[in-house]
């Protein structure tokens, strides 16, 4: 079983969405299902030029994921409309909710810089 993390940023993001779609992203994030296959049989798809990062759409929205393979942990980092995935900034420090910080530099080839992640 995998270990389930979610940032601050994903958690502010997804309390300010439609009720509506709040609910249908809620069932599959904190849902068992994600935590025993965390491709969810093929849902989530590889973002392109990166080994850890991937998306999950759930109606209009996009969900960006970091998957850890060796320490098996999924980290939800963003939830967004998909008209509003490009052009976002990555900020330099984030924090997950177990209090842990990750120092990221933009333009780092391993850390996206638009949207999702």
């Amino acid at each position: 079983m995998w270990e389930t993390r979610y940032t601050r940023t994903f958690l502010k993001e997804l309390a300010d969405l439609p009720p509506k779609d709040r609910e249908r992203i809620e069932k599959v994030v904190f849902g068992e299902a994600i935590q025993h296959d965390p491709f969810l049989s093929g849902r989530v798809q590889k973002l392109v030029g990166y080994q850890e990062y991937y998306k999950l759409r759930i109606g209009r929205y996009r969900v960006g994921i970091r998957l850890d393979s060796e320490e098996r942990i999924i980290e939800f980092r963003r939830v967004l409309h998909r008209k509003d995935i490009g052009g976002w900034e990555h900020p330099v420090v984030n924090e997950t909710i177990s209090g842990k910080a990750e120092k990221r530099r933009a333009g780092d080839k391993h850390e996206p810089v638009a949207g999702l992640c």
